[in-house]
């Protein structure tokens, strides 16, 4: 068979192969192509070339146009001014680049997608590069990309403060907020090489509350702008505020006065505090009884020394994580309001003794407090016979008896306390155990 016959009868074979494909329905079609592989897809149907060239070969261009939608289906995708890794996260996380030409490809085709959501990430935020490009995507691209998904994510990085900044982020705000379009994940981060506090970082509180967002996150070095951002929000009456799920307001040099100035949205359901400089947390500067849906608390990493949340009964918090301050006693969680916890984390304070613990913790740790007595101390009340999980590594621990092996020192622990429900445990002791004992 000569070659010229060899090129006639593949062009047979694929012409019945794309036939039969044909008849199948497209909701089928697309299903199977969706089951090859992102390089598999680029490579089979030439991806690269339709989207450049936007060519136009009849039939099979039809293939490969379905194929390119099936290159996003279900994906986790971004949108950026930035360069951005072809991983950028890992396994159920990882997000995919799409290109603002694919976007034109799609556009000019009519063509939908379906992805998981969509990140608009925007990096070096005061630049005037920053500012065109937002300002093209959101006259040109915005209103198709919205066919796409109800699902938005933001995250912002901005690295000086400029008046810029504030034209940037009412341009992209306004956008998306005339759309009416929520969003799921708000990050908003400084990262320049110094922040001066009392010059603060002016965007605008006001146009940040047009939009609907579920989570929100404002890592801004800035106390004095989160500080006039939910003064405002408390004033505000657009109905998408009202239904902020959880915030993070770490890295903000947020005191104790300032706390007290906070209006904390109500329907809070997690609320991160970590890396302030807070010493005393009560009733006077976090309102806990107007947050009512709170099951998550973060204050890890600040300067706590005092903790007086007073309340009439249990609250719904589930999640406390204490973890590196400066707390010497532990009798403050004798409050009503820490009943329903489950979650603990105390490690690395500065606890010598650990009294009665709320009745339903499941995971405790008190990893690195100098606990050198807790074994001449346990009453079988200590611990809560709830615990499934409990660290106490790096706490010093002395043992009762010297020759006690660390095996023999878990069991006396489990023992008295009646920790029968723990199925890991961390400890260690000033006497160090041999390789063979570790290995529990």
């Amino acid at each position: 068979m000569d070659i010229d016959t060899q090129h006639s009868q593949t062009d047979k074979d694929t012409t019945a192969m794309l036939d039969r494909l044909f008849r199948l329905p497209v909701e089928v079609f697309a299903h199977i192509v969706a089951q090859l592989t992102d390089d598999d897809l680029a490579r089979l149907f030439e991806l690269e070339k339709l989207v450049l060239n936007r060519e136009n070969d009849g039939a099979y261009t039809e293939v490969r146009k379905i194929a390119l939608q099936a290159r996003f289906l279900g994906k986790r995708l971004v949108i950026t001014n930035g360069k951005f890794p072809s991983k950028h996260l890992v396994g159920a996380n990882r997000q995919e680049l799409l290109p603002l030409r694919v976007l034109a490809y799609f556009m000019h085709e009519r063509l939908v997608i379906k992805p998981r959501d969509i990140t608009f990430s925007l990096l070096d935020f005061a630049s005037i590069e920053t500012y065109n490009y937002v300002f093209e995507f959101t006259r040109l691209f915005l209103p198709y990309v919205t066919t796409f998904t109800d699902n938005f994510n933001f995250h912002l990085v901005a690295s000086e403060h400029s008046a810029r900044n504030r034209d940037t982020f009412m341009a992209l705000v306004n956008a998306f907020g005339f759309l009416n379009v929520k969003v799921k994940n708000f990050s908003l981060t400084f990262e320049g090489k110094s922040c001066a506090c009392e010059n603060s970082f002016n965007i605008g509180t006001d146009y940040l509350n047009q939009l609907c967002i579920e989570h929100l996150k404002l890592n801004m070095f800035d106390s004095n702008w989160v500080l006039d951002h939910f003064m405002s929000y408390s004033h505000t009456s657009h109905s998408g505020c009202n239904g902020l799920n959880s915030l993070d307001l770490s890295y903000n040099a947020v005191d104790d006065e300032k706390l007290s100035l906070l209006k904390l949205p109500k329907t809070l359901r997690s609320l991160n505090l970590s890396n302030n400089n807070l010493t005393v947390v009560s009733n006077r500067n976090i309102n806990f009884t107007e947050l009512i849906y709170l099951n998550k608390l973060d204050l890890s990493n600040n300067n706590i020394i005092s903790i007086d949340v007073r309340s009439e009964g249990p609250s719904n918090l589930l999640s406390l994580n204490l973890s590196c301050n400066s707390i010497t006693s532990c009798s403050f969680l004798h409050s009503r309001y820490f009943d329903n916890l489950r979650y603990l984390d105390v490690s690395r304070n500065l606890l010598t003794k650990v009294s009665s613990l709320p009745p339903r913790i499941e995971s405790l740790s008190l990893c690195g407090n100098y606990l050198h007595s807790l074994l001449d101390n346990i009453d079988g009340f200590t611990f809560p016979i709830t615990l499934v999980r409990l660290n106490l590594s790096w706490c010093k621990i002395r043992r009762s008896q010297d020759d006690l092996h660390i095996n023999e020192v878990i069991s006396h622990l489990i023992n008295t306390e009646n920790l029968h429900n723990l199925k890991f445990i961390e400890i260690d002791t000033i006497y160090s155990p041999s390789p063979k004992e570790c290995t529990r």
